[in-house]
């Protein structure tokens, strides 16, 4: 059984994501969809904060993600900054670049 809070977050342990986003970092960045995301930040080329709803209860969390440039070259994708209201997502080629199908995902409490 999975159970929820009143914000729809799972708090059944470990085994669920906590947050997920797949957006567009192109241009306006877009939020395609997201769970348990308040907002996207654009913080230059390639870099993002994920803003969470509903923080994390400590820094220790861990992220996990993928990125395609222009739909055929993959890249990179670094998570670092970890704060308990967000976290900060980059993705890598040789450089820093804006892609734009991008995911992010967290587990943890």
């Amino acid at each position: 059984n999975i159970s929820y809070d009143s914000t729809g977050v799972s708090y059944n342990g470990q085994n669920t994501a906590k947050v997920w986003i797949r957006f567009d970092g192109t241009g306006t960045v877009n939020i395609n969809d997201s769970h348990n995301v308040s907002s996207l930040t654009d913080d230059g080329v390639g870099d993002y904060i994920i803003n969470i709803d509903v923080d994390m209860a400590n820094t220790d969390y861990a992220c996990a993600g993928n990125a395609s440039i222009w739909t055929t070259e993959l890249a990179s994708v670094r998570h670092v900054g970890h704060a308990t209201g967000s976290w900060n997502l980059e993705v890598i080629d040789t450089a820093r670049r804006d892609a734009d199908r991008i995911t992010g995902i967290a587990f943890g409490d």
